[in-house]
């Protein structure tokens, strides 16, 4: 595909870092992901590059089913609004003493 060629520039550069390579190799040896591989491809090693699209083609093609149902983009909204969200809390409310001399 020729106006894909810096998608998979990123996704090698992405997969090259060596916190992530490590986690895709580690991922890429369970045995899940291997049997899953032996089954599509046939062979029994994947690149972590590969892996890494597959991943990410994935999560786009479970978002894109979602965005199709309404009640799909109600929970993508929902989880939008709490991963962007900067008001969460890791107390309970209750775990401060009210202010009881406060207006």
């Amino acid at each position: 595909m020729y106006g894909l060629n810096w998608v998979n520039s990123t996704l090698a550069a992405i997969a090259a870092e060596p916190i992530v390579e490590g986690l895709l190799t580690q991922l890429a040896n369970t045995k899940y992901i291997k049997a899953l591989v032996v089954t599509v491809t046939g062979d029994a090693k994947i690149a972590p590059d590969v892996l890494l699209a597959w991943l990410l083609g994935t999560c786009v093609m479970n978002f894109l089913a979602l965005m199709t149902i309404k009640k799909g983009r109600l929970c993508l909204w929902g989880l939008i609004y709490f991963l962007l969200s900067a008001d969460k809390k890791c107390r309970n409310p209750t775990d401060s003493t009210p202010a009881y001399g406060a207006p």
